[in-house]
């Protein structure tokens, strides 16, 4: 078996204290270890003045959204769902999903994002728009996660519906057709308490349980939606998946925003994670995950993009800055939430949601690493590593990228991209929606 020894003048471990050395990775894409020195037999890959970090785990996209990008920004949540999301998002086919996933993947990938999870419903009543979904991820290189959602609310477009029977048996059928894919994973994802009835809910619950995966949806993102629990149920959102058995291990909360403290109670209590999508809350007025309330009862939790129309941006890296600089404000103190814990939900926080073997540079995982220049300007002077990355980073600073020990991003550029045939099919695509009707 080959070992590729990467050596660099620091490596980010677990801990978070840089070493030198160099990472050792067989060549099945596991990582053997970091030593001080490469072994005898060792191929050894030279990355001078360069530090290597764990690749950034996405937990919430949608990566389709990458297409409305400008279309939607600088709306409250409803009028955007309506004149972005839902006149146009609603009508695509296989070629333009796989085009929006492409940009949006490529995105994550140059930022040193190496798994995404893809929350994703434009189903168009049956699985070639799943499909294109994951041809992008596998044409680049990216682990990616399909969370299929299970979408059956009237008020959403058809393309968005589908019956209960309908969502099961495709999942099943789609989780089949990737099973041998180390890079691919399907997990159920019910929209949400509105997007989805009861029984779809449950259905997706089932399957979870099932599948022994996690099951995602979105709760308490706007205030209304509290309200709407309220009016129904006489409860919560969080009180009612609890009293109807749909709250456990097994479940990702997705924003989770307006929720009361017996709620934030019961998600620890169940071992449920949560879904941190701090960019996206501000971009669309939606309020402040209590992150650190979370995370002092235990919890779990992981950092989305969410939507390239509700952010525009696709670094996870990003994300650990904003959730750190959103919980300063909203508490009023600069030492709310450190750099160091940003970082770490950016990483170990969202492989252990997604229930993944990332998100570490440690024996036994998945090599998913960035090779980060220690020259770049963004990162000088390098004091505190793990703080430069999380507050000054940018993407100059990203020189290479790799997914399972195979090299997917080199000198900034993305390897399996064309990318220029992807500016030119976006030029297309946006020509023709500014001049429908």
């Amino acid at each position: 078996m080959v070992v590729h020894a990467h050596r660099s003048e620091a490596i980010l471990g677990p801990d978070l204290v840089p070493v030198s050395g160099v990472l050792r990775v067989d060549d099945s894409g596991v990582i053997r270890g970091i030593a001080p020195h490469p072994e005898p037999g060792d191929e050894i890959i030279d990355h001078p003045d360069c530090a290597l970090i764990p690749g950034g785990v996405n937990v919430h996209n949608h990566s389709f959204q990458a297409l409305l990008r400008g279309l939607g920004d600088d709306l409250p949540f409803l009028e955007w769902r309506a004149r972005g999301l839902y006149r146009y998002g609603a009508h695509l086919g296989p070629d333009e999903v796989y085009l929006g996933a492409l940009l949006a993947f490529a995105e994550m990938l140059r930022s040193g994002t190496t798994t995404v999870c893809d929350f994703f419903y434009v189903h168009a009543d049956g699985l070639d728009n799943d499909r294109a979904v994951l041809r992008a991820a596998k044409d680049l290189g990216i682990r990616c996660v399909l969370a299929r959602t299970m979408y059956d609310w009237d008020g959403a477009p058809v393309s968005f519906r589908e019956t209960i029977d309908d969502a099961v048996t495709r999942s099943q059928q789609l989780r089949s057709e990737i099973a041998d894919d180390p890079l691919l994973n399907l997990q159920p994802a019910p929209h949400s308490l509105h997007g989805a009835s009861s029984p779809m809910i449950e259905a997706g619950v089932a399957l979870a349980k099932d599948w022994h995966s996690p099951c995602h949806t979105h709760i308490a993102e706007e205030s209304y939606q509290r309200q709407e629990a309220l009016d129904q149920w006489g409860i919560g959102p969080v009180e009612h998946l609890e009293h109807q058995g749909w709250l456990n291990e097994r479940s990702v909360l997705v924003h989770a925003i307006w929720l009361e403290k017996n709620e934030l109670d019961a998600i620890a209590k169940a071992g449920a994670s949560i879904a941190h999508c701090p960019a996206s809350n501000m971009f669309l007025g939606d309020g402040v995950t209590p992150v650190n309330a979370y995370l002092n009862r235990g919890v779990t939790v992981g950092l989305g993009t969410d939507g390239g129309c509700t952010n525009s941006r696709h670094s996870v890296y990003d994300e650990a800055r904003s959730c750190s600089m959103l919980a300063k404000v909203d508490a009023c103190d600069g030492a709310a939430l450190s750099a160091e814990t940003a970082f770490t939900l950016a990483t170990i926080g969202g492989a252990d949601l997604l229930q993944l073997p990332t998100g570490r540079l440690e024996a036994g995982y998945q090599a998913d690493f960035s090779v980060i220049r220690l020259d770049d300007l963004s990162m000088q002077p390098v004091h505190n590593l793990a703080k430069n990355i999380v507050h000054s980073m940018t993407e100059r600073a990203i020189a290479e990228v790799y997914v399972a020990g195979r090299r997917v991003v080199a000198d900034g550029h993305v390897l399996h991209l064309d990318a220029h045939w992807l500016s030119l099919e976006l030029k297309a695509l946006a020509g023709r929606w500014r001049a429908a009707p």
